[in-house]
């Protein structure tokens, strides 16, 4: 072909192609950056040991301005310390702080409730503590806040054979045997 400079301008077409490599070359970079940040956060977060909440759960609560025992289990592989902080209901939205750098290996934690909390939809989130961004480490049920002097119901899991055995295995009757089955208030 024989073109002269002018025929050339009016067929801009190898251009076009080397904008569209740029532009798809950006794009598959950023998604490399993307996919690479992503499996980062997937493998951090998939690192650490979910936290079994027994205490409090759905079934039972608490009474606003009356103590609130928090129990778990903790699987091999759970974070040195915890973060506890109560999360939003009806009436509340946001956490509340309840414990900080709690070790799991305990399986209880005892705080008051505040005594203008009463609502339902709240649960305890415990974090990893110390790590940034936070790392969820297991949640409770939803459970409700009773407004102050409530009573609470009784468990589900009592032992209802009328044998007058509250169903703890000391035979003492105090249900103090049941680990993570019941609330102390």
């Amino acid at each position: 072909l024989n073109l002269e400079q002018s025929e050339l301008a009016k067929y801009p077409i190898p251009l076009i192609p080397v904008r569209a490599n740029l532009r798809i070359h950006n794009l598959f970079h950023n998604f490399d950056m993307f996919l690479k940040a992503f499996v980062m956060v997937i493998a951090i977060t998939g690192t650490v040991a979910q936290i079994e909440f027994t205490d409090p759960n759905g079934d039972r609560g608490a009474v606003a301005g009356e103590e609130l025992v928090i129990r778990w289990t903790v699987p091999d592989g759970a974070p040195d310390r915890i973060d506890l902080k109560l999360t939003g209901s009806d009436n509340f939205s946001g956490e509340l702080g309840i414990g900080t750098s709690i070790d799991p290996s305990d399986e209880e934690y005892t705080f008051r409730v505040g005594e203008t909390l009463e609502g339902t939809g709240y649960k305890v989130v415990a974090y990893e503590s110390a790590s940034d961004p936070p790392v969820v480490v297991g949640e409770t049920e939803a459970f409700e806040i009773l407004e102050e002097g409530s009573e609470l119901p009784e468990s589900d899991d009592a032992d209802d054979d009328d044998d007058g055995d509250d169903g703890d295995d000391d035979g003492s009757g105090s249900g103090a045997g049941r680990v993570g089955a019941t609330l102390t208030i």
